[in-house]
């Protein structure tokens, strides 16, 4: 009988420290990771990939494996560590198809790949980092000085041109076209005036020095193009009134406009 509680007591006591070491060890697990991610926001990214790889080597078993693993990524990534980061996220992707960091997971592949010069499959749409230029006037007296300044730009490291095609009253013309008209677009249309066909020429020049190039035009109405066709009038709501009213300008907004222009 006394052999017998003995035994009991030993089992129960076994029990009760396997459970205590399970509960022990879900807390345990919680406050490494809590651990690993103060070292990653504080930028100590190699003391966090071991902290992260510990917490997958001693509870594989944990929710918090597959965050970890998406970590280490990111973490070679702070460190710019390309290669390197790619293969704790394609391990995420594959071993965690339906996790919440897959889409995450995909851009830490795609800026990787890109850092380190890997082209991108077919279809895949990459990071591209835009320094942009926004020219209002070029202050040359001939397209070959444009050309000048474009490549100017390009060596400073722009990649983007964003060209003023819009002339309104006031503004300045630029210096090195003909003028037919005081105010009106710089392109071929039908639905304004032209004050000189030169967007095509800034294209040619930005894309044969590897430049994007953007149509920069007024962003809601233009002083021009009214003569006949008071259905492009801008309207504007009077508070007072509670009614819209014809409005001074061009509203190039109108859906006629957008699809002509």
């Amino acid at each position: 009988m006394k052999r017998w509680f003995i035994g009991l007591l030993f089992i129960s006591l076994l029990s009760f420290s396997i459970c205590q070491g399970q509960e022990g060890s879900s807390t345990n697990t919680g406050e490494l990771y809590d651990s690993a991610m103060d070292l990653y926001h504080k930028g100590r990214c190699e003391e966090g990939i071991k902290a992260f790889s510990k917490i997958i080597e001693s509870h594989p078993k944990s929710k918090l494996v597959s965050y970890s693993q998406y970590m280490i990524g990111l973490c070679y990534l702070k460190l710019e560590r390309y290669e390197e980061a790619l293969q704790p996220f394609e391990l995420y992707i594959k071993n965690y198809p339906d996790g919440d960091r897959v889409k995450e997971a995909e851009k830490g592949i795609q800026i990787s790949k890109a850092r380190i010069g890997v082209p991108l499959p077919s279809g895949s749409r990459g990071v591209k980092r835009r320094i942009c230029a926004q020219i209002f006037d070029f202050e040359v007296k001939n397209i070959e000085e444009v050309e000048k300044r474009v490549k100017a730009l390009k060596n400073a490291g722009v990649n983007t041109l964003i060209i003023r095609v819009f002339q309104n009253r006031g503004d300045r013309i630029f210096k090195f076209v003909k003028p037919r008209h005081e105010e009106g677009v710089y392109f071929k249309t039908e639905y304004a005036p032209v004050v000189d066909d030169v967007l095509g020429k800034f294209a040619e020049i930005g894309h044969r020095n590897g430049l994007d190039i953007f149509a920069w035009m007024t962003s809601r109405y233009a002083n021009y193009g009214l003569e006949g066709k008071p259905e492009y009038q801008c309207q504007r709501y009077n508070f007072e009134t509670k009614k819209l009213e014809t409005a001074r300008g061009f509203n190039l907004f109108h859906p006629d406009v957008v699809k002509r222009l």
